[in-house]
């Protein structure tokens, strides 16, 4: 019977550094003691959910339910309404946190237990914990793991980076399998410490860095998209690091490339999921995925799988939670190369029927990113009224790029009927904090708001108000059919002039200030940047007396504006 031993406790560097400062192997132990104290006693082996912030709290309270004899149930997030919903699904024993959220156990108040001088070690075939997904397609689906799958995994990936005495900064969040293993796992087995915090913005990132000396940062591309922008303006001095790793989706080309020259490191990208673990990786430029040591990877033709797609990837693997014949059978579609490589092609769950032909989303979605502007792009699936079953929409950041130009560029690939028919053009994509792209949200944004102007059209998706500078900011969607459109023009149509100020600023300048008078002029027009079908205009309004300063923005782009005047009171 395999066994795997976690952490020992003659370890001299310290296991965590950073924010609350830096704690040894032997503190740990202390803490997960403490857990399993105060874990409420059970007869059979029970689900306990950890949802602390802090990565040496979440080390510990995960090695103190397992000491306990536990399962760690790992949720994609912390919110109330989850944990809710897991509990009465599957009658968690308890939820330990650390003062973020509400728990049951407060590892910050806890008591500190005197640590033992011994090693954590697990039997291979006891589940050690259930993760559950991210729910970006849907409801969170449960994957149980057992020891040998998950520490198993941990092994292979601290050999596969070289973790030694490194310091390994995760972005990603440790209640994510990709955050869990290489953030968490792989650390403490290869005798590296992680970084006790989680930065997510750009500024932070580099700050935390540089503070800590990090050699590795663990990290999704949507929070590599920011540093890859940085090293665009000049290379970026960080000496200790070593290498960058990044998981939870595909990391654009571009963005791999500005990171290794502006950094001068390695960038790694690492594919798998949940349920099958770890799978390939790849170095950028490379195209093609190497396979994880211990992995096999095949298609269905080449295992003579009729039933299946000719290229449907199947994983035959250690770290997989379920396999059919010792194979796992994945949505993925994958080219295999003579040596063992291969080359990812989609998912088969991505692929749609559009008048009758197939037309592969995430196809489409790699297309646009590799149009020069386009910054970040999905694409999903959308119902549409009869006689079509179905529409695609594209959302995607790109403030000086045009809708023709994005259309001409996918023409060269793709037929017309596969392109997107519904457009929205958006500041930032909502990637949650693990990178995914929860499908709920997406489909959110061609939802009409409730606030939509029926008289021309347009959505009042928010509004606030900054009383130190007497600003409001408007966020205004402007739909693709839209009335003032007609004519206007018929191959490349625009937002008029006269509907920007007339229509948007003074409606809005008059709902908002309801003792104007009526408008005596507008002067200091300018229209700097078109405004098109699908654009997400941020307006902003400033009162000065019997005037209202205007500006509008899209993408970060000045558009227009301009100053309202307003007949003064006896004029």
């Amino acid at each position: 019977m395999s066994t795997f031993t976690l952490l020992s406790p003659q370890r001299s560097q310290p296991v965590a550094v950073g924010d609350g400062g830096a704690k040894t192997a032997l503190e740990l132990l202390a803490l997960a003691r403490a857990v399993a104290k105060a874990l409420p006693p059970s007869s059979q082996t029970k689900q306990v959910a950890v949802v602390c912030q802090d990565r040496f709290h979440f080390a510990g309270a995960v090695c103190g339910v397992w000491m306990a004899g536990h399962v760690v149930a790992l949720l994609p997030n912390d919110r109330p309404a989850l944990v809710a919903q897991v509990q009465a699904a599957h009658t968690l024993l308890a939820v330990v946190g650390d003062g973020q959220v509400a728990a049951t156990i407060d590892v910050a108040t806890l008591p500190l237990a005197q640590p033992k001088e011994e090693e954590l070690c697990f039997e291979g075939t006891r589940v050690a914990a259930c993760i559950y997904s991210s729910g970006s397609t849907g409801a969170p689906v449960a994957y149980d793991k057992t020891f040998a799958q998950l520490l198993g995994e941990a092994q292979v990936l601290a050999g596969l980076f070289s973790l030694g005495e490194d310091g390994v900064l995760p972005t990603v969040p440790c209640q994510h399998i990709y955050g869990f293993l290489m953030g968490v796992l792989a650390p403490l087995f290869a005798g590296a410490a992680f970084v006790r915090q989680t930065p997510l913005h750009t500024t932070h990132i580099m700050q935390t860095l540089t503070q800590t000396h990090a050699t590795v940062l663990v990290a999704s591309p949507a929070h590599l998209k920011g540093l890859a922008i940085l090293c665009a303006d000049g290379p970026v001095s960080l000496p200790r690091l070593r290498q960058i790793v990044s998981s939870g989706a595909p990391l654009p080309p571009h963005d791999a490339q500005a990171l290794s020259k502006g950094m001068g490191v390695d960038v790694t990208e690492l594919f798998g999921s949940t349920e099958t673990g770890g799978i390939g990786y790849r170095r950028p430029p490379a195209s093609a995925w190497q396979p994880l040591p211990g992995v096999s990877v095949a298609t269905a033709a080449g295992l003579g799988m009729d039933h299946l797609p000719a290229e449907r990837l199947l994983v035959r693997s250690p770290h997989a939670c379920g396999a059919e014949e010792g194979w796992f059978i994945t949505q993925d579609m994958i080219a295999l190369a003579d040596d063992g490589s291969f080359v990812h092609l989609g998912r088969s769950d991505s692929v749609v029927k559009v008048g009758g032909r197939r037309v592969d989303l995430e196809a489409l979605r790699q297309a646009l990113l590799r149009v020069p502007g386009v910054a970040d792009a999905a694409v999903v699936g959308l119902s549409a009224p009869p006689p079509r079953d179905l529409e695609i929409g594209a959302i995607v950041v790109a403030p000086v790029v045009t809708l023709q130009s994005m259309r001409a560029a996918l023409l060269q690939t793709f037929d017309p009927v596969a392109l997107p028919r519904r457009w929205r053009f958006v500041e930032a994509l909502p990637h949650s904090t693990s990178g995914k792209l929860p499908r709920a949200q997406l489909v959110s944004l061609f939802t009409p708001h409730p606030e939509a102007s029926s008289r021309i059209g347009c959505e009042t998706r928010s509004c606030t108000y900054d009383e130190p500078t007497g600003t409001h900011h408007i966020s205004i969607f402007v739909p693709e059919h839209a009335w003032f459109f007609g004519g206007h023009f018929d191959h490349n149509p625009l937002v008029p002039a006269v509907v920007q100020v007339n229509d948007l600023a003074l409606a809005h300048a008059h709902h908002l200030h309801t003792d104007l008078p009526p408008l005596r002029q507008a002067s200091r027009l300018k229209f700097k940047h078109p405004i098109r079908p699908g654009d997400l205009v941020q307006l902003t309004l400033c009162r000065k007396g019997s005037q209202v300063v205007f500006a509008m923005r899209v993408g970060g782009v000045d558009c227009s504006g301009g100053v309202l005047e307003f007949a003064e009171a006896g004029a």
